[in-house]
């Protein structure tokens, strides 16, 4: 199962007349610009935005929401739902790499922390 398709089982609480950009995409460019290190919405938004194509190409997503939705969705998630879905797509893919998934706490861009180990 990928990311996305990770992304798509959390339960969007938003009215679907009201839906612009799907939870999956968002929460998407979310997770790829905290692996890269990103913790700050402007930065998330200026690095999306950047990426356009790539994001288009790898995961079908046509438009980059603003920051103002950003926030708006990230309010509205369960974050930890969230993070747990990362840590595992994170898992599946460096199985064979090795046993340490080293992530920085990003936890400033939803205001909630996270703490996870390997099993």
């Amino acid at each position: 199962m990928t990311a996305k398709e990770r992304f798509e089982t959390i339960e969007n609480p938003r009215h679907p007349s009201y839906v612009e950009y799907k939870l999956s995409d968002i929460l998407t460019i979310i997770m790829c610009g905290m692996l890269c290190g990103l913790d700050s919405l402007n930065g998330l938004i200026i690095y999306a935005e950047g990426r356009s194509a790539f994001f288009k190409e790898h995961f079908g997503i046509d438009k980059i929401p603003s920051k103002a939705t950003l926030s708006r969705e990230l309010s509205i998630v369960d974050g930890a739902k969230i993070a747990s879905l990362i840590l595992d797509v994170m898992r599946e893919n460096i199985a064979d790499f090795g046993q340490v998934i080293a992530v920085d706490g990003k936890s400033r861009i939803r205001g909630a922390s996270c703490k996870a180990e390997l099993a």
